[in-house]
């Protein structure tokens, strides 16, 4: 079991996937709360009702990105989703 966690994490570290989607994420959240406060008055986004609008936008992001990001970990997990080398490793080179 914690050599298919290492395998996963490993996995999770060697794709671009992931930081690019972290900064999405974040950039999104951020710019959605941004346009939220920058668009609504003080009445609307004062006290707990408007902090968790203003929260919840940027988790909404965020959740979609992070199922984004599960399905594209997933969809190359079981070792035959990776491409094939162009030819076979022979001393040789392609045969």
């Amino acid at each position: 079991m914690s050599r298919q966690v290492a395998a996963e994490l490993l996995k999770l570290r060697t794709t671009r996937v992931v930081p690019a989607l972290l900064a999405v994420s974040v950039g999104l959240s951020v710019l959605m709360a941004a346009l939220i406060v920058l668009l609504s008055s003080t009445s609307d986004i004062g006290g707990d009702v408007g902090g968790r609008l203003v929260l919840s936008s940027g988790g909404i992001v965020a959740g979609i990105l992070a199922l984004l990001l599960g399905i594209v970990t997933t969809a190359g997990s079981t070792g035959t989703a990776r491409s094939s080398p162009p030819c076979s490793p022979t001393p040789t080179g392609c045969a």
